[in-house]
């Protein structure tokens, strides 16, 4: 069974850090972080997350048209899809 974290939250701007510090690192607010405890995804929530989407193949992908400059590096190019969009 997964363990509960414990995450500190800051009370003014919503900053969250695994560790308590004296002052927020995101608003400067001095004595702001406090304990939450959060229990961790299960994995029927991971599960459920990754099976909403599915793969397609690059076949049936329709480049959007945008004009491309080539660097002159054929296997760059290649991974770029054509060269670099300006």
């Amino acid at each position: 069974m997964p363990r509960e974290r414990t995450l500190f939250a800051c009370q003014n701007c919503g900053y969250q850090t695994p560790k308590w510090l004296g002052r927020c690192p995101d608003c400067g607010q001095w004595e702001s972080l406090v304990e939450e405890r959060v229990a961790p995804a299960g994995k029927e929530g991971r599960r459920a997350a990754a099976s909403e989407g599915h793969p397609t193949p690059l076949s049936d992908i329709v480049p959007d048209g945008e004009e491309r400059r080539t660097t002159g590096i054929g296997e760059l190019d290649r991974v770029l899809g054509g060269g670099m969009v300006a």
